[in-house]
């Protein structure tokens, strides 16, 4: 393909980058309405490429975005709550299809939020990283910390030897891997208690 010749204007551009980026500061601040609406012309036609972008930014940003935002919401209190849900109200189905596919993507993700989120609930100190139970996993050979039955990274669950319900924490020192079964089985009993109890099953 054969390669699109430059135009004397371009050649110029590219290498007076910085005269030109001066003249467009000019241009602006001359025509502030003019280049608010070029702008938001811009955004309409490539309203992806500026969300991906937005989205980025914040990721990067939220030092800046997030005290941004908490004095938003605390400026406009309870109006800004009534537009959230008349917003979700008006958009459920899109929103919940929009979580759906958000899960399943970040699986791993989601479950380690839910497990901070319920031991913020019951003020329990601690967190930990995907990279932090992935390395536990392979301590433990992908097995049950309880029955030893194998595990993959879906069937895997995590389970706090000092239940949170008992004082335990959320680090990742009071955290095993288990089977689902033994986790459920296991409820507000203690590692040790719950392994007492396993040995007295197979006694019988």
């Amino acid at each position: 393909m054969a390669k699109k010749k430059e135009t004397p204007q371009q050649k110029w551009a590219r290498k007076n980058r910085d005269k030109l980026a001066a003249a467009c500061r000019r241009w602006r601040m001359r025509h502030p309405e003019r280049q608010k609406a070029a702008t938001y012309s811009w955004r309409k036609r490539n309203s992806k490429k500026w969300n991906a972008y937005q989205r980025a930014w914040r990721r990067k940003s939220r030092h800046r975005t997030n005290p941004i935002l908490r004095a938003k919401r605390s400026k406009m209190g309870d109006a800004y709550n009534a537009r959230r849900r008349d917003y979700r109200r008006r958009n459920l189905v899109k929103l919940r299809s929009d979580a759906r596919r958000y899960y399943w993507r970040n699986w791993e993700r989601k479950r380690i939020e839910h497990h901070a989120a319920i031991a913020k609930r019951k003020s329990a100190p601690g967190k930990y990283t995907e990279k932090e139970w992935l390395q536990l996993l392979t301590a433990f050979h992908y097995r049950c910390a309880y029955c030893y039955r194998r595990l993959t990274r879906r069937t895997a669950s995590a389970d706090h030897v000092n239940p949170l319900a008992r004082g335990g924490t959320n680090w990742i020192t009071n955290i095993v891997p288990s089977c689902l079964p033994c986790n459920q089985r296991k409820n507000f009993l203690t590692a040790r208690e719950y392994l007492r109890r396993l040995r007295n099953k197979r006694r019988r």
